[in-house]
């Protein structure tokens, strides 16, 4: 991953396609050519284990990615949340955005955020809808 100058933020999709009992790869695929064409190009990252998106959303950021979409459930969302803080409890990068495609069996965190569907998630990537939410610490 390298640092670019676009017009518009710089986005990496997170994706794990285990997400949802296998769902999400599904949902990943009947997905990316509407956001493509909605958010212009984007780059791809799939998850392979445990943690896995914890530490390629922290890369992104650091190599200057500015928006991160994720595509998964719940825990693939606690990955990526993880990701996003530095060492010293400290964002990564502020200015940064984070979305969610959803593909999880629960959904607990989309329900909160008002998203009930993909065709919804899509919209709020598209309308770069933001829904400030707090982060919490536990050690």
């Amino acid at each position: 991953m390298s640092t670019r100058e676009l017009s518009h933020p710089e986005t990496l999709v997170v994706i794990n396609e285990r997400a949802g009992a296998g769902a999400m790869a599904d949902v990943f695929r009947r997905t990316e050519h509407p956001l493509r064409d909605a958010i212009g190009d984007f780059d791809v990252a799939f998850t392979d284990y445990v943690g896995h998106a914890t530490e390629l959303v922290r890369d992104g950021l650091l190599n200057g990615y500015r928006r991160v979409v994720v595509g998964g459930g719940d825990g693939t969302l606690n990955e990526a949340v993880n990701g996003w803080f530095g060492a010293d409890g400290a964002p990564i990068a502020p200015d940064a955005r984070m979305a969610l495609l959803t593909g999880g069996t629960g959904g607990d965190f989309r329900k909160t955020i008002g998203v009930k569907n993909r065709d919804q998630a899509l919209a709020a990537i598209v309308g770069d809808r933001a829904v400030p939410h707090d982060v919490g610490r536990v050690r």
